[in-house]
């Protein structure tokens, strides 16, 4: 998207010699310079986060069935506090022919919160072959797998993805749109996104539609959209999103999840970034209602 973005600053002869090579490096990671490794990097780097449920608890100490009242067990109940940590990742980009990448990537997060005496961890790992197709025309597949490991629970997830996008310019800015098609633990998935870069700000909007899955709550549909743009002289990004589940059964009634949330984030400098999210959720089922604000900081640490 950038090297298109720049077309036509590139076509006028109008960019830099520090744009041109930026230019060139990312063309070098797509492959069309050359076969063999393109691109290395890991990175480790400190973490410091408000969570509002450490421990991956229940968020209602009661809910109501039919009009009767059930106590959650104070040790089933989610636990909120100050935790700090460090995550690190590394990635690895092969060019084996032009426009032709095979990228793995691995990230990891560990953390603790020294109060509560509680602590998670998560790992998550990405394997893509990305295919320059014709023209302004790609095609990407990916597998990837996460795994969460909190003190009342263990949660993996796994899926694979085929995405076709193209590159195109209008009047109002340079865009990228993108099809894809999922299996999010063997759920049939389809997403529809577009990004566009304007004069000022980058923006983004996706909907998603999922097939019900019997007998459990699944992810239906969802809407996201986000921005990024220089706040004063640090870039800042704000998403907002709501999505739907639905299927399954709660003590015999039907459950539906309704989530919507939004998040805000800015770099304060010294490879710093700060995110601030809130997100609430209403059930069918009143022990899954939610309503949670997280903030965390992340550093820029230690890369090669």
């Amino acid at each position: 998207m950038r090297v298109f973005a720049a077309g036509d600053r590139l076509a006028s002869g109008a960019a830099t010699g520090a744009e041109l090579e930026a230019l060139r490096a990312a063309m070098v990671r797509q492959g069309f310079y050359g076969t063999g490794v393109v691109g290395a990097a890991a990175s480790v780097s400190p973490y410091l986060s408000y969570d509002s449920n450490i421990n991956g608890g229940v968020t209602q100490d009661r809910f109501t069935v039919s009009g009767l009242v059930f106590e959650a067990a104070p040790e089933s109940r989610a636990v909120a506090g100050v935790v700090v940590g460090a995550t690190g990742g590394a990635e690895l980009r092969y060019a084996w022919a032009e426009g032709r990448v095979i990228q793995a990537g691995v990230r990891g997060l560990g953390a603790v919160a020294p109060t509560e005496q509680l602590g998670y961890a998560a790992v998550e790992g990405r394997l893509c072959s990305l295919n320059h197709l014709s023209g302004w025309t790609f095609a990407d597949f990916c597998l990837e797998g996460v795994a969460q490991d909190r003190e009342l629970g263990r949660s993996e997830a796994w899926a694979g993805t085929l995405g076709l996008s193209t590159l195109f310019e209008t009047p109002v800015g340079a865009h990228d749109l993108t099809v894809e098609v999922a299996s999010f633990d063997g759920q049939p998935q389809g997403t529809l996104s577009l990004e566009t870069v304007f004069p000022a700000l980058v923006a983004d909007v996706g909907l998603t539609a999922g097939v019900s899955v019997p007998n459990e709550t699944a992810l239906t549909a969802r809407v996201s959209g986000g921005v990024r743009w220089l706040w004063g002289d640090a870039p800042a990004t704000a998403r907002l999103w709501y999505e739907e589940r639905d299927g399954g059964l709660f003590l015999g009634r039907p459950r539906r999840d309704r989530t919507a949330g939004v998040s805000l984030g800015r770099s304060i400098g010294q490879g710093i970034n700060v995110e601030i999210r809130w997100s609430r959720t209403d059930s069918t089922a009143d022990l899954y209602d939610d309503d949670s604000v997280s903030a965390s900081v992340t550093f820029g640490g230690f890369s090669r």
